[in-house]
């Protein structure tokens, strides 16, 4: 009896043993319907099991990370290893490409391309990447509006302009060019009352006129000041004769001369015939007078 007894213990053992061999799975396999099933533990969400900015990859028994793209390190882990995946700035380690007249600014996972100052993507986007065949080109800065301001012309160059005041207009700093949209052209004649001296100064095509007052003048130079003695032709005359009374004469004949000068030019240009009148006929007097003259009167 007693070995019938240790007999069917056996059985029982052998078989509660073979039992939890099938019924006991491996990590990463859970038993479903006594069998072991793979568990994907790339399923799990809360928390992600690579972490962030990564991919899990599920194997039979187990899984792997990879990094997404733009992030280090680039070879697979697992969550035993510790590692976290951490951005790749392409714009330090010179694998971004923006191409001429462009600067990187970097992006998680990834970088993008902005133009520099003076220039447009040729797209129109002020983010882009190269990749696209998007290329920085120069922009017109002279399209935009009133951007030299009044009174000025403005020029185009690469990636900039500058500004020039038009003719019969400066900048008040002696500059020739300008870009700074504070700057202004003013008037010459606004910033130098003197420029025409006893005149009025106006704007014209060439730049600047003088208008000479009555007793002034440029001698026919527009853009020259108006000068003149403030001294009357009859005060010198007057303080000559003073000086010298036997130059009256003199005067006296010169005027005749240039008198009867006059009626005959007039009279040719009406055709009438008259004895011609020289002036070489007052000199003698003249040159006897002028010798007999003070020295300072010569100072006039």
């Amino acid at each position: 009896m007693r070995n019938m007894y240790l007999l069917s213990l056996g059985l029982l053992l052998a078989l509660t043993e073979n039992i939890m061999k099938v019924t006991t799975c491996d990590i990463g396999l859970s038993k479903i319907k006594g069998k072991c099933i793979d568990d994907n533990e790339c399923e799990s969400i809360q928390p992600p099991v690579c972490g962030e900015d990564a991919i899990c990859f599920n194997t039979y028994g187990s899984f792997y990370c990879h990094c997404n793209g733009g992030f280090e390190p680039t070879h697979n882990f697992t969550q035993t290893d510790g590692i976290k995946c951490e951005d790749i700035n392409e714009c330090t380690d010179g694998s971004a490409v923006c191409g001429p007249n462009a600067v990187c600014a970097n992006s998680a996972g990834g970088y993008l391309c902005t133009c520099k100052y003076g220039y447009i993507s040729s797209n129109g986007e002020e983010l882009f990447i190269t990749e696209d065949g998007v290329q920085c080109i120069d922009r017109n800065e002279c399209d935009d509006p009133g951007i030299c301001g009044i009174n000025a012309t403005c020029h185009n160059t690469p990636g900039s302009h500058y500004c020039i005041c038009a003719v019969g207009f400066t900048l008040t700093s002696g500059e020739t060019n300008f870009t700074d949209s504070d700057e202004l052209c003013m008037s010459v004649c606004d910033i130098d009352k003197s420029i025409c001296g006893e005149g009025t100064c106006t704007n014209s095509k060439d730049g600047h006129e003088c208008v000479c007052k009555s007793g002034f003048t440029n001698y026919g130079h527009k853009q020259m000041k108006c000068t003149g003695s403030k001294i009357s032709v009859l005060h010198i005359l007057s303080s000559v004769l003073a000086a010298c009374p036997y130059l009256l004469v003199t005067v006296v004949l010169i005027y005749k001369c240039c008198r009867m000068r006059a009626l005959l030019l007039r009279n040719a240009e009406v055709g009438s015939v008259s004895t011609p009148v020289y002036g070489h006929c007052c000199l003698p007097t003249l040159f006897s007078s002028t010798n007999s003259l003070p020295a300072y009167v010569y100072y006039y």
